[in-house]
């Protein structure tokens, strides 16, 4: 068989204010693995979990997982705003 590789990309993710205005002091990088960032391109066009789930070959749990991981990284609350996030990140 073949080898596997693991890619992972490092964004830096400003900080967020109340007032909608960034933190720049306050960023850290954050670790996007490449399957992550396939999964935010993939919600960008509107695909459900289950649909991203066939796509990929993956669980639906695990498709959803990715989903989780996203928001908790990204550090928004709904998909509207992973897909906000990746615009102003230049990912999408």
């Amino acid at each position: 068989m073949g080898e596997f590789w693991t890619i992972a990309f490092f964004i830096e993710i400003p900080m967020i204010n109340s007032d909608n205005s960034a933190t720049p002091a306050a960023s850290e990088p954050c670790l996007l693995s490449a399957r992550e960032k396939e999964v935010l391109q993939l919600i960008s066009m509107e695909y459900t979990s289950k649909e991203i789930a066939r796509m990929l070959y993956i669980s639906p749990y695990t498709a959803v997982s990715h989903r989780k991981n996203l928001l908790e990284k990204f550090k928004v609350r709904n998909t509207a705003g992973l897909v906000r996030r990746g615009f102003e990140l230049g990912i999408l």
